[in-house]
Order: structure tokens, then sequence, then C-alpha cells
């Protein structure tokens, strides 16, 4: 009998789709890869990226908020696997027109 466990097979970013794998955890079966969708910058959903969406990743990192479900995921633009001030700074130069979508 298999157990399917979802893991990250690539890490989704601001600007590359990620992908998971469906695997038995007991002899390795992959049954499926699931494609994950580019990660989106505005942090708050309130339809714009702005220095609001940096803090709210700084306040997470350093522990003054907690981001939980889709805002957690996309805080973590670099895919590194934690949302910090690199991810605030990738924000931030969103939010400028320096790095564009």
């Amino acid at each position: 009998e298999h157990n399917y466990v979802r893991t990250t097979e690539k890490a989704a970013t601001y600007r590359n789709e990620g992908q998971d794998k469906l695997a038995c955890d007991k002899c390795d079966l992959v049954s499926r890869y699931i494609p994950t969708k580019k990660l989106n910058a505005d942090i708050d959903s309130d339809g714009t990226i702005t220095s609001a969406d940096a803090l709210l990743i700084l306040q997470h990192s350093t522990g003054l908020k907690t981001l939980e479900g889709d805002a957690l995921r996309n805080a973590n633009l670099d895919g590194v696997g934690v949302a910090n001030s690199a991810d605030a700074l990738i924000v931030i130069q969103i939010a400028t027109g320096l790095i564009i979508l």
C-alpha cells in the first residue's frame, strides 16, 4: 500500500514556476509532478506591490508579525525556504521599477 507525500521538487520564485512531486514515502514511486505558480510579491493582497509588502516580510522575519497561507508562501520570493530581508529587498526593487515582472 502506497503512502503518497507531496514534496517540493523545485521551489517557485517571483520569476519562475516551481514543481512539486507526489511520491510514495515507502518505495519512492512517483505518482505525478505538480506545477506551482510563480510567487506574487503582493503580500498584503491589496492589488499593488509597495513598500508595505516589504515591511510585512521584515516584520515576519523579525517575529513582529506572523504571515500565514498564501502570504507566507509568497513572502519567500527568492525560493530559499525562508522569508527574510533579501525577499523584502526584491519587493522594494519591484515596487520601484528596478525589477520588471
